[in-house]
């Protein structure tokens, strides 16, 4: 139960609207709208949402219990009963357009590829599949609603799928790679922010080192891009806008 799970509280806790009605009033009525929540089924929805409305991610982000897990193109919320996609508005800082919700009762299986950690494949019990790509955080996502799920009685297969051996398949892990860059280059242009950044240079790194441990030019070019992300000043003032932040929230 919490703030953040979609219900308006005010026309669940009050029967009919008052003029005169205060805060005190509506304190002294969330023993009883407790006790009846409590004696909703597990299977019970919770909350109420509507496909293309605009909603401030904040009531999320301040929220322990439904949090935010921003992905590209969508971030994704966990509530209790649903599972949120929302878009970001490219003009309005917090604000985000509802693009599509799914039961969290309805999911089957969660597949995992242990070579793209920030990537999750859902499964539903009506055979569909839903792919989240570039999420931070992904694990504690899978974690969340596998825990949502055992709540309310009902099983959830977790798959993870083995990492493959360099030797197996050939130049198959530098296309991987390279693949991830070129989705993280993508988000950049689109939503640029620390983390995207931070990524890259991880991944710029390891691009560098496989095409110069075999004597490749192509080492070259990967190198220049990563110079860039220290040199180019938008980007720059992004990271110090996220360094500053991570020392505001270390003194504490």
């Amino acid at each position: 139960m919490s703030l953040a799970d979609g219900r308006d509280l005010f026309r669940h806790l009050s029967e009919s609207w008052s003029p005169v009605m205060n805060l005190y009033e509506l304190i002294q009525r969330l023993p009883a709208f407790i006790a009846s929540h409590y004696s909703v089924t597990e299977e019970g929805m919770v909350g109420d949402y509507h496909l293309g409305l605009r909603y401030d991610l904040s009531l999320w982000q301040s929220s322990h219990h439904c949090p935010v897990f921003p992905g590209q193109p969508v971030h994704t919320v966990v509530t209790d009963a649903f599972l949120l996609l929302l878009e970001p508005d490219a003009k309005l800082k917090n604000v985000a357009k509802l693009v599509a919700w799914y039961s969290l009762a309805a999911v089957e299986e969660v597949k995992r590829n242990l070579d793209l950690p920030e990537s999750v494949t859902l499964g539903f019990r009506d055979g569909s599949k839903l792919d989240l790509a570039l999420m931070q955080n992904a694990n504690e996502c899978v974690n969340l609603v596998v825990k949502r799920l055992k709540a309310k009685g009902l099983a959830v297969h977790k798959d993870y799928e083995k990492r493959k051996k360099p030797d197996s398949q050939p130049g198959s892990s530098i296309r991987m790679l390279l693949d991830r860059v070129e989705s993280y280059e993508e988000a950049l242009k689109e939503a640029p922010n620390s983390q995207i950044v931070q990524h890259l240079i991880m991944l710029y790194n390891k691009v560098i080192e496989y095409y110069s441990a075999i004597n490749d030019e192509r080492h070259v070019s990967y190198l220049e891009r990563l110079q860039r992300l220290f040199t180019e000043p938008a980007l720059q003032r992004l990271m110090e806008v996220s360094d500053q932040g991570s020392k505001s929230k270390f003194i504490e």
